[in-house]
């Protein structure tokens, strides 16, 4: 149980309730610690196993007068076989009376308050105890693994040298963490990829067992993401959920008079307090949260911990420049988040991200009051365009082509990151049950910001692959679809008009076998991330499909996905070893299926929907053009389509640089 005291003058209180079997003779909970609990100096944090879980409350009004609480709540019970939160729920009241002086137990670290009084839940009755076993809501580890020459910073002077620290910011909105650095000499190699970083976070838990219930996170300070400017990056594509990211140390800053003159054009390792502040916004992610302008509930834009580098950078100035002008605090909204939203979508290795928000799982509302009106004005000049095919079968591969026009007369300055991976670009989707999502890439980057100019009648198309996000499926069943995008253009925004998708039963044979691979999750977990990983799982299945399906986006994705994957060694950086070789007939071999029964424009469409922005270089793009030249089935104006379609996906930044 949590209980805040705000500094409004208000409370709220939440908790989440466990159930083990009664271990006293009189049928009774015992008052004993619980096994293994997490330990951070006196303090201590009851953690228990996932399975455990059975419901979760919270205030809808609480107040406190002479020792004694009391509040309304309303309980959200817990579907185990679901996961998830289910339709029931019930209003309750808990009255707690405090103790006056502190109590002492055995199996208490300190001497500590005592909370006793009783509940009525679901019109049950219970007598409560309960003991404060720290000064903060949660616990969590946080294990850091270092490259050779890098290093991690956690802590600070800022302002006549006051220190400000990593623990600092967490303690200050209730959650106390403890840091242990494990490795400080993995091998350095720069240039990283998906899979590689992917390894190396799979690698980098060593301190604390894996059957262990204790909140924790990994963070690997890295070098830097293949030739292209990233300063983060969580993997977010299978279980568990959330449980850690990789902080790159090598990404310059941008030399413009907004960024302090220390920090003009050095490394982000090399300037501690944005090195700091970009740690604490990327294990933000960890514990599931969003940037405010991708919140649902409208959180300002601001200078908060939360915000995009981008737009901290747009409030700085030469008098106030960045890092200098950020606020090391968490908005009110998140900080909310973090201390009574229940344990399934803040507890890092759980619920996968986005749980939580909008309308993804049957989680409890955010309270009315952390509701806001972002009011962004919406851009008049410009046009957002969305196209998808009218009807699709489930499992098939649907992409979206996203475009922004320019009708006007002049040039103008607009996100060239149309994609749903840097949070930029919004699609949202109602699905037959009337059901909205926002579906995210399972991989979450933190990127420069991406933006270009668009010349008078210019227009600029991103392509987005929608078999599977952190949503899952997207359409996974037949029915009506609607969806729409929206394109955050840093001071305004774009709405398109929906579109519509009628999602229909396979109607012949082969139609049902694409369909079943394509609701693989193998399948989609390698569509989503652009590689196959080091696993063997899905290889053999796109194996299939780019034999099988040579004519549809799904062969031909598959196909991609596997040229690019034997066009390079896959390096395991811990272990200084290859773990897969690079095969350029295999590569070839791929390479020449992609294309066979395609144009190329729809093969390198289809491959610009698959690649991860991250990587805007893979070697499959360039492979493909020189494809593409060679073969002479393919004349000069439909290469040169194709090499439209790679233009708008290679676009150069105008280098405003952002996190995720």
């Amino acid at each position: 149980m949590r209980v805040e005291s705000r500094t409004d003058n208000r409370l709220r209180i939440s908790g989440d309730v466990y159930v083990e079997a009664a271990t006293c003779a009189d049928g009774r909970a015992s008052n004993m610690r619980p096994e293994n609990p997490l330990t951070i100096g006196d303090n201590w944090y009851p953690q228990f196993d996932d399975s455990k879980y059975s419901w979760y409350f919270r205030s809808t009004g609480a107040t406190y007068r002479e020792g004694r609480v009391q509040c309304d709540v309303k309980q959200h019970v817990w579907e185990p076989e679901a996961g998830d939160f289910g339709d029931k729920s019930s209003e309750g009241s808990i009255n707690f009376e405090c103790s006056a002086e502190p109590v002492t137990r055995s199996w208490l670290p300190q001497p500590t308050l005592r909370l006793t009084g009783t509940a009525t839940m679901a019109g049950t009755g219970f007598d409560l105890q309960a003991f404060k076993t720290a000064p903060y809501y949660r616990g969590c580890l946080l294990e850091v693994d270092v490259m050779e020459d890098r290093e991690w910073v956690g802590s600070v002077d800022r302002d006549r040298g006051k220190p400000l620290s990593f623990t600092s910011v967490y303690s200050n909105s209730g959650i106390q963490f403890d840091i242990i650095v494990d490795e400080t000499g993995i091998s350095e190699e720069r240039d990283l990829t998906l899979t590689e970083i992917r390894q190396l976070l799979d690698s980098h838990q060593s301190t604390v067992p894996e059957e262990s219930n204790k909140w924790r996170l990994w963070l690997l300070v890295g070098s830097e993401l293949k030739r292209y400017s990233t300063l983060g990056i969580m993997f977010d594509d299978k279980e568990p959920y959330r449980e850690g990211v990789s902080l790159f140390f090598d990404p310059e800053l941008p030399d413009t008079p907004n960024i302090s003159e220390s920090a003009r054009g050095t490394k982000l390792g090399e300037t501690p307090l944005a090195f700091l502040r970009t740690a604490v916004h990327e294990i933000g992610h960890g514990f599931n949260l969003y940037h405010p302008k991708a919140d649902e509930h409208g959180v300002p834009v601001g200078k908060t911990i939360m915000n995009q580098t981008s737009d901290i950078m747009r409030a700085a100035s030469a008098s106030n420049p960045f890092p200098s002008v950020a606020t090391f605090a968490f908005h009110d909204h998140n900080k909310t988040s973090l201390i009574h939203s229940p344990d399934p979508q803040v507890k890092p290795r759980w619920k996968r991200f986005g749980y939580g928000h909008g309308e993804v799982g049957s989680g409890p509302a955010t309270p009315s009051d952390l509701t806001y009106d972002r009011d962004t004005p919406k851009d008049r000049e410009l046009k957002l365009n969305l196209s998808l095919p009218s009807t699709v079968c489930p499992g098939e591969l649907a992409i979206a082509d996203v475009s922004v026009e320019n009708p006007t007369e002049e040039s103008k300055q607009v996100t060239s990151a149309l994609n749903i991976t840097e949070d930029y670009l919004d699609l949202y989707v109602r699905d037959p049950d009337g059901t909205q999502t926002n579906p995210r890439n399972v991989v979450i980057f933190c990127t420069d910001r991406q933006t270009t100019n668009l010349a008078p009648g210019e227009r600029l198309t991103g392509r987005v692959q929608l078999l599977f996000t952190n949503q899952g499926f997207t359409f996974d069943r037949p029915g009506p679809y609607k969806l729409w995008a929206e394109l955050d253009l840093g001071d305004r925004s774009l709405k398109s008009e929906p579109t519509d998708v009628l999602v229909h039963s396979p109607l012949s044979e082969d139609s049902l076998d694409l369909s079943t691979f394509g609701l693989d999750e193998d399948v989609g977990r390698s569509i989503a991330v652009g590689d196959i990983g080091t696993e063997t799982g899905g290889e053999d299945k796109l194996r299939s499909l780019a034999e099988d399906f040579t004519d549809t986006d799904l062969g031909t994705a598959a196909a991609i996905i596997l040229s690019n994957a034997y066009s390079r060694d896959v390096r395991d950086i811990r272990g200084g070893r290859v773990t897969r070789d690079s095969d350029r007939d295999t590569m070839n071999y791929f390479l020449e299926l992609s294309a066979q029964d395609r144009s190329a424009f729809e093969t390198m469409r289809v491959a610009t929907a698959v690649t991860p922005p991250g990587e805007k270089d893979a070697p499959i793009l360039d492979n493909l053009m020189d494809c593409f030249d060679t073969q002479n089935r393919f004349d000069e104006e439909e290469i040169g389509e194709a090499r439209d379609v790679l233009a708008d996906f290679q676009t150069d930044s105008d280098h405003d640089t952002d996190d995720n």
